[in-house]
């Protein structure tokens, strides 16, 4: 990879906020190269019934290791999430009160639970048998968004709970 490249890369965060102020957030981390690892959305035959993510043993480690996170983060506490076949979306709330201490940034926050699923992950591949990544689990950044009201809280919790509905017109899926 050129040094070209990484020069043109966006920088999606919002130019000076502090990501490690008091807020709250809704993140998106999705697999490299869009890997559908960990789990999967069957087309629902009954029309009146809602499709359902049918998570393997990876996705129900994704999901530990995002409650994880108020275990690691004494200022987070983790909402709304949902583990998708290839990304997870989840809301959390950072109570920090020192917004000069950088342990609870946003960013901190992402790459400690990245650095973890990885981890489970290889270890899983070695010993459990499971599908082998191609050089990286996550992709290298991850979507944000300031969470501003209750409206709009209200919003992202009903867009993670009918995730697996849309899952066939998501941008993220993957036939």
């Amino acid at each position: 990879m050129s040094d070209n490249y990484l020069n043109k890369r966006k920088n999606v965060r919002l130019k000076g906020y502090n990501y490690a102020s008091y807020g709250s957030y809704f993140v998106t981390i999705c697999c490299h190269n869009k890997q559908c690892l960990f789990g999967r959305i069957p087309k629902e035959k009954d029309p009146g019934k809602r499709p359902q993510v049918i998570l393997n043993d990876a996705g129900n480690m994704i999901g530990k290791w995002f409650k994880l996170i108020e275990n690691k983060f004494k200022n987070i506490i983790c909402d709304s999430y949902i583990t998708m076949p290839n990304h997870i979306h989840f809301v959390i709330f950072n109570h920090n009160e020192n917004p000069d201490t950088t342990h609870t940034s946003l960013e901190n926050i992402v790459g400690w639970f990245k650095t973890m699923t990885t981890n489970e992950y290889i270890s899983s591949v070695k010993n459990n048998n499971w599908p082998a990544f191609n050089k990286h689990l996550w992709q290298r950044s991850f979507f944000e968004h300031i969470i501003r009201n209750d409206e709009e809280l209200f919003q992202i919790r009903e867009y993670i709970l009918n995730n697996p509905i849309k899952w066939s017109s998501d941008k993220l899926y993957v036939p």
